[in-house]
């Protein structure tokens, strides 16, 4: 009873508790603004006192993205932690203790009976939390770590869609991140797409991103922007990752009309590039995230969602051939835009137009397959070191010399100067996207270039980046043009998933593939796979 009237008294003390965590990302960013070292959480007032208070109406675009949650800016954790939180709960709900409870039985006090409990989200330790309500918050032990840790945010073991911030004084509601993290068990369910006015680029590039894992655990976390095409493409990885297999088809509209949105080129039934499509949907989705960040935090302070999947970093080196002075920068990526290596053996041949697009793939897979080259050839290709023309400002300045009879005598500049421009990886991405580029204007190169399903780019890594134990990467995706144009032409996904959805189709198996041909999806093994004619590929990074 005693213990009872004292967690009480403490509540009255300390509610709202002015406790203060950041996110990760901003930590460094708003570190440097203040002049606090980012590795410690310090204590501080709070930023605002009263909810709704005029320090308080002065927060605007905060970070959040949960459904039924008030503003909050302490929960910053991502879909696979939150699968994680998870997980910790489900060993916890069997016979869940409090860490401090244990702690003062061996001093001999006695514990609260019955009380709810919390898992704090900062230590994943366990609390107890007295019999308050999700709104009211917790008390006890869960309250007193939180001010003492800085541990702002505590998820509730009965109720692990539910948290409550400290820092806030308010609940939380995390049903649609915890949606997403539990669909990590199921993983991409592949779903046929209806062709809405010759939109096949369209479906195949969708596919491909929606089996990326880094880009859906992304969209479906507290930092995914918020915008009509952001909002649009995480209603699809809930409808492909909640292992709800109700449903044959997606429905791609509203993601058309965001995708128009960006370019009115997109509404006629012209056939398009699925290249320039990506590039398309990769600028809105970072116009959209970077609209929606904090005012203190500075545009590159803290990276898109974007920019932390697919973006990596090439370092150009200029050598010049004469006085052997180097001069060098780092240029970012999205996607290596890798061109054929010329060959002699294996010249291009054309593909006859054909108007139906079925009989076009028919007609394709029917041709004894030509090998241009592969995908290693072209990224040795791509990295090989060129000779170009160059002014040097070191061996090009002009020299003096004084004459015998004490003039001064100016040499003539050096012109026509040389240099070796060599690339090589800096910053390596985690979804590393190759273009193969078959296309020469009007012309197409038509013919096998092979690939495999693990690539490492070791070798072509500058030795002092920190990427160079992590080079190594598995495919997910495979894009394929057929048709000898553009227009007319069509696309088709080959992508990773764990099973089918369909109206009459339903398989379940570990990393399996298919082709997503719009509607049509069927099982297809991997060697098949190999033998497409690929235009874009999709690898992830394979996680030590």
């Amino acid at each position: 009873m005693a213990y009872w009237l004292l967690t009480r008294f403490l509540s009255s003390i300390f509610h709202p508790i002015p406790v203060y965590a950041m996110g990760k990302e901003e930590k460094g960013a708003r570190a440097a603004k203040k002049g606090t070292s980012s590795g410690k959480a310090p204590l501080l007032q709070p930023r605002y006192s009263v909810r709704g208070d005029a320090a308080a109406s002065q927060k605007t675009d905060v970070v959040t993205d949960y459904a039924g949650s008030k503003e909050c800016e302490d929960f910053h954790y991502d879909t696979m932690e939150m699968h994680q939180f998870l997980e910790t709960i489900e060993g916890l709900k069997g016979h869940p203790q409090c860490v401090d409870c244990r702690r003062e039985a061996v001093a001999g006090n006695p514990a609260l009976l019955n009380p709810r409990f919390v898992m704090c989200s900062g230590c994943s330790q366990c609390f107890c939390a007295g019999l308050a309500s999700n709104e009211d918050g917790p008390i006890g032990h869960a309250q007193l770590h939180a001010k003492s840790a800085c541990h702002p945010v505590a998820l509730w073991i009965d109720q692990p869609d539910a948290a409550y911030c400290f820092q806030c004084a308010h609940s939380l509601s995390l049903k649609v991140i915890a949606l997403a993290a539990r669909s990590h068990n199921h993983g991409y369910a592949v779903r046929g797409m209806p062709n809405f006015r010759a939109k096949c680029y369209v479906n195949a590039l969708v596919q491909c991103l929606l089996a990326l894992d880094d880009l859906w655990m992304s969209m479906l976390g507290p930092r995914a922007p918020a915008g009509p095409l952001g909002v649009a493409l995480k209603e699809l990885f809930l409808e492909t990752r909640s292992g709800n297999d109700a449903g044959a088809f997606l429905n791609t509209r509203r993601l058309m009309e965001s995708i128009c949105l960006l370019d009115a080129g997109y509404r006629t039934t012209d056939h398009q590039d699925c290249q320039e499509l990506l590039v398309h949907v990769r600028n809105g989705l970072i116009d959209e995230e970077r609209k929606k960040k904090l005012p203190d935090v500075r545009k590159d302070d803290v990276p898109t969602v974007v920019d932390s999947i697919f973006k990596g970093e090439v370092s150009v080196m200029w050598t010049c051939s004469r006085c052997l002075n180097t001069a060098g920068k780092d240029e970012e990526f999205y996607e290596l835009s890798l061109p054929l290596p010329p060959s002699k053996k294996h010249p291009s041949r054309s593909v006859p137009a054909i108007k139906q697009c079925r009989r076009i793939q028919k007609e394709e897979e029917k041709k004894a397959a030509v090998s241009l080259t592969s995908v290693k050839q072209c990224i040795k290709y791509y990295f090989r070191k060129v000779k170009v023309q160059n002014r040097c400002e070191i061996c090009e300045k002009p020299s003096t010399s004084r004459s015998k009879d004490g003039g001064q005598i100016v040499a003539n500049i050096n012109s026509g100067g040389h240099a070796y421009v060599t690339l090589c990886l800096s910053k390596l991405p985690p979804v590393l996207t190759i273009h193969v580029l078959r296309f020469n204007i009007n012309d197409k190169r038509v013919g096998h270039v092979k690939f495999e399903e693990n690539i490492d780019v070791g070798e072509y890594l500058d030795p002092r980046s920190t990427d160079k134990d992590d080079a190594r990467y598995r495919l997910v995706g495979v894009i394929e043009h057929l048709g000898r144009t553009v227009t007319p032409g069509h696309f088709v996904a080959y992508v990773r998933g764990s099973r089918i959805v369909s109206e009459k189709e339903l398989s379940s198996s570990s990393s399996s593939w298919f082709q997503a041909n719009d509607i049509r999806i069927r099982n297809i093994s991997l060697d098949d796979v190999l033998k497409h004619e690929a235009f874009l590929l999709f690898y992830e990074k394979i996680k030590a």
